[in-house]
């Protein structure tokens, strides 16, 4: 997938604001600085099963556009 590819795939499913990001699904949040930890979605939530680290994600997208990907 390219740069742009990704980034509207994590948009899909993460919200960022103030350097907070947001469960889409089920509106659970995490700041920048808890960053180091596994993001915890809200009981019940499709994606509380998953490990999700979406800051991490987010890096690997913003590198690819860096790199020219």
């Amino acid at each position: 997938m390219t740069a742009s590819e990704d980034l509207m795939d994590w948009n899909s499913r993460w919200r960022i604001a103030n350097g907070v990001v947001w469960c889409r699904t089920c509106h659970a949040r995490q700041p920048e600085v808890e960053r180091p930890a596994a993001f915890a979605h809200s009981p019940g939530c499709g994606r509380a099963q998953q490990r999700c680290d979406p800051w991490d994600g987010l890096d690997g997208i913003c590198k690819k556009f860096d790199d020219g990907v």
